[in-house]
């Protein structure tokens, strides 16, 4: 606000603040109230005759609309008044720095912040189906194994750890799903959805192949929510621990994470080249990429058991139909008995 003095040399002088009522004006002292009853006043002998407020530090200019607001305001007061709520949850406030889709519920989108929170977002809808379901590191990398349904998360700092994102979808596996899986060898004949297993949750009736968790209505959507208070956060399967080292005032720091197609391997690279290699099913240390610590025999077994697991068939609770094995069956010979 700028400031105002009373000028020398004038008896009185007549002064109009913020649409206020006029008042006099003298040498000796004066006080101005205003139409929000702060009071302005000024004593004799001050060098500049500056002005003190007391009760409020901002006098409303009647050109300015009160409720319009300021360019850096905007977005974030429109969607303030859109969502009550948005103050209040940390969604709002946060950068996204990651998004992937869940390897087995096709519609659940995985959002990572800024701050490290994950949430769970259903596609079909657009609204937050699981909020802070696993909490990572500032600035995390993350990594999916889509056979084990776990992920890898990692900070910057090198800090990692290992949860379990399944939410129930060991328990949901179906003999379609297996079907699905496995072309090579068929055990099982395909179930239509109406016959499927009770311990699944509610699903979308599509096609025989849907992932699609349901929110529905009546004893679909109850056994959704229990679901959802089930498996409301993930298990920590590795506790945190320290992947990567660096030195106090190290300007290295992680910048990626990934996750081996070939194998049950996950990989942490850093910003000075440092690439480690880890054991997806228990994060064992595998060794360091282009290192005397590369522990090539165990990186070895790694390779060949996840190379062993993925060709054998999984295994069904159904007995085997032999009407539709791809068995190629010889034709019986048939037998003319005697008269």
């Amino acid at each position: 606000m700028p400031e105002l003095a009373a000028p020398k040399g004038r008896a009185s002088q007549q002064l109009n603040l913020g649409g206020s009522r006029a008042h006099s004006i003298s040498n000796a002292s004066f006080n101005v109230r205003t139409n929000n009853n702060s009071v302005l006043s000024s004593k004799q002998g001050e060098e500049d005759d500056q002005l003190s407020i007391d009760k409020c530090s901002r006098i409303q200019d009647p050109t300015i609309d009160a409720n319009a607001y300021s360019e850096e305001e905007e977005p974030h007061a429109r969607s303030a008044a859109l969502d009550p709520n948005a103050a209040t949850t940390g969604f709002s406030k946060k950068s996204v720095v990651g998004v992937l889709f869940h390897p087995y519920f096709q519609n659940y989108i995985c959002v990572l912040q800024e701050n490290g929170s994950v949430h769970m977002i259903d596609g079909t809808n657009g609204v937050i189906s699981h909020e802070n379901v696993a909490t990572g590191m500032i600035n995390s990398s993350w990594a999916v194994d889509p056979l084990k349904v776990t992920m890898f998360i990692i900070g910057d700092t090198g800090k990692a750890c290992l949860y379990d994102m399944s939410m129930g979808a060991r328990d949901q596996m179906t003999v379609i799903d297996q079907r699905v899986a496995s072309k090579q060898r068929v055990t099982a004949p395909r179930v239509p959805p109406s016959r499927q297993s009770m311990r699944s949750p509610p699903r979308l009736q599509r096609t025989t192949e849907s992932k699609f968790l349901k929110i529905g209505s009546g004893s679909n959507a109850s056994r959704a929510q229990d679901n959802q208070r089930k498996f409301s956060q993930w298990t920590l399967l590795k506790p945190w621990f320290q992947a990567h080292k660096f030195k106090h005032m190290d300007p290295n720091y992680v910048v990626s994470a990934q996750h081996s197609p070939h194998g049950e391997v996950f990989l942490s690279a850093t910003s000075h080249g440092e690439v480690k290699l880890w054991n997806a099913t228990s994060l064992d240390f595998l060794g360091t990429l282009n290192s005397n610590d590369l522990k090539v025999f165990e990186l070895e077994r790694t390779l060949a058991f996840s190379h062993t697991n993925s060709l054998q068939p999984p295994l069904t609770s159904e007995p085997t139909d032999p009407s539709t094995s791809g068995e190629d069956k010889k034709p019986k010979k048939r037998v003319q008995g005697r008269r």
